[in-house]
């Protein structure tokens, strides 16, 4: 119980259920994808047992990742970043003396060659850190492993796996 992936917090009534949720169930780390939030209003999701560490925001109220971190950890942030489309965020921390990436990502509806190679560019980057990912991936790299028995859309065919 120290990871949860969740998504959709612009209104207050979401972010006070997601942030009681976390604590209830002792998270130490949360990726959460569709914020809706503007990068204003990130801040928004800490609360006295919860910061955010990292986000990364669009320009109107759709998309948004974010991480947020337990307060009462101890930890040492070394950096953070992430994409300028509110689809991945990471940071960099120092946690009982391992280099940890956490990396939060929301990838899109639809193939895009573009997103999965700077995604792969970020996580190459990280090469130095164990990498915590949570994300909503929207599509499964090979359709026989896909659990929810949908059909396979004609832009899943685009992936380089096939």
């Amino acid at each position: 119980d120290c990871l949860l992936t969740l998504f959709t917090l612009n209104a207050p009534q979401k972010r006070f259920s997601v942030l009681h949720l976390l604590e209830r169930k002792n998270i130490h780390f949360a990726f959460i994808q569709e914020t809706h939030l503007l990068e204003t209003d990130t801040h928004r999701f800490s609360n006295k047992h919860y910061n955010v560490v990292a986000s990364s925001c669009y320009t109107k109220k759709s998309n948004g990742v974010l991480n947020a971190i337990k307060r009462n950890l101890s930890f040492i942030n070394l950096d953070s970043g992430g994409s300028d489309n509110g689809r991945i965020t990471y940071c960099k921390i120092s946690y009982n003396g391992m280099k940890i990436a956490l990396v939060c990502v929301y990838a899109l509806n639809n193939f895009d060659e573009n997103f999965f190679a700077s995604l792969n560019c970020m996580l190459f980057d990280l090469c130095d850190f164990q990498l915590l990912i949570g994300g909503d991936f929207n599509a499964a790299w090979l359709h026989e492993m896909d659990r929810t028995g949908g059909q396979e859309g004609s832009d899943q065919n685009l992936l380089p796996l096939h």
